[in-house]
This record gives C-alpha cells, structure tokens and sequence, in this order.
C-alpha cells in the first residue's frame, strides 16, 4: 500500500494518504471482521464502569453511549449485512426491534455531544442508572455475559 502523499493541484481540495482508507472502507466488511464492533464496545463499557468509579460522570455517560451504539450496530449488521450510518440510539435500537428506556436514551443521545463539548454536568446516580440501562441492554441482545 502506496502512502506517498501527492497534491492534487487542480481541484478544491487535495488528497491525503488517509484518502486511502476511506476508500477501503466504501467495501463492505466481512462477517468474520465486524467482530471489532463487538469488542470496542465491551471495551467502551469496560472505560464507562471504571469512569463511574473514579467519578468521572461526563465520560461515564460518553463511554455507556458508544458501547450502545457499537454493540447496537454489531447486531444490525449480524441481522442484515449493514447497518444505518448514524449516531441515534433510538434509531439504531428501533432498527433492531429493542425496547429501551426511552428517557435513559434521550439522556445517552445528549451525552454524546454534551459530554464532551458543553459545560454540562451527569450527577452520580444519572450516571449510575444510564449505565446499568446500557448494561441491561447489551446483555439482553448478547453483547456481555
């Protein structure tokens, strides 16, 4: 694989070696390979409980939201081959026919952007609630044990 950088001076914008994986990644995945979902969101869940720990809320809340979205989107695609290229829960969940604590998803759907990029703060016991709600999920469609 060739990652030499070449300018492309008549366009807009120039292509970079990461160009490269972005078009890799326009072929679909092989049911073998998809197992990464699976593990980046056991490891998401891992970071939340240890972030509930050392009480850091905000990540808490950030780290239960992405291992949702990753277990969520592992399942579509075991289901269907794919799975719909967005960041809602709900939608992801909806997809998969899964019943869901509908204030907990708002709340991890906020999260997402909030906890990272807005002077917001998660309590102790939302955070608590909003992770053991992950944890309910995941293991009922099979991501934890």
């Amino acid at each position: 694989m060739n990652l030499a950088y070449t300018p492309r001076l008549c366009c807009h914008f120039r292509r970079s070696p990461f160009d490269l994986y972005v078009e890799e990644a326009k072929y679909p995945i092989s049911f073998r390979s998809v197992s990464f979902l699976l593990q980046n969101a056991r490891s998401f869940m891992r970071a939340a409980r240890r972030d509930l720990e050392e009480g850091e809320y905000n990540l808490a809340l950030f780290h239960a939201e992405q291992a949702l979205q990753l277990c969520t989107k592992y399942k579509l695609y075991l289901k269907y081959g794919d799975y719909p290229k967005t960041h809602k829960l709900k939608e992801l969940l909806e997809a998969l026919q899964q019943s869901y604590d509908a204030v907990i998803i708002d709340l991890l759907e906020d999260a997402y952007i909030g906890s990272r990029y807005l002077p917001v703060r998660y309590s102790a016991e939302t955070a608590r609630r909003a992770v053991a709600e992950v944890e309910r999920l995941m293991r009922e469609m099979g991501c934890l044990s």
